[in-house]
């Protein structure tokens, strides 16, 4: 079983897995974008937008969109992965 990555539990060499779109979302969570300017950049209703920021919650183990983002900034989910914050 999966553990949470967020909740400080160590996941060892294992990281979440989180699809291509699921990578942009996170990258747009950090950009502090809510559902609706996701939905625009990704060209997708607001359902679909929110339904993508739910599955990087559940990946992650993260309660909101916040700790996400500083769960992504201390495992480096983001670090060197500019194709996916493309504006």
């Amino acid at each position: 079983m999966m553990q949470s990555l967020c909740r400080g539990t160590s996941l060892g060499a294992d990281q979440p897995d989180l699809r291509p779109r699921e990578l942009q979302v996170l990258w747009m969570l950090a950009q502090g974008l809510n559902d609706a300017e996701m939905a625009a950049q990704l060209a997708v209703n607001t359902l679909t937008a929110r339904f993508h920021v739910g599955n990087v919650l559940h990946k992650l183990g993260a309660m909101n969109r916040s700790e996400a983002v500083e769960c992504a900034v201390r495992h480096h989910l983001l670090a060197g992965d500019s194709l996916y914050h493309r504006n």
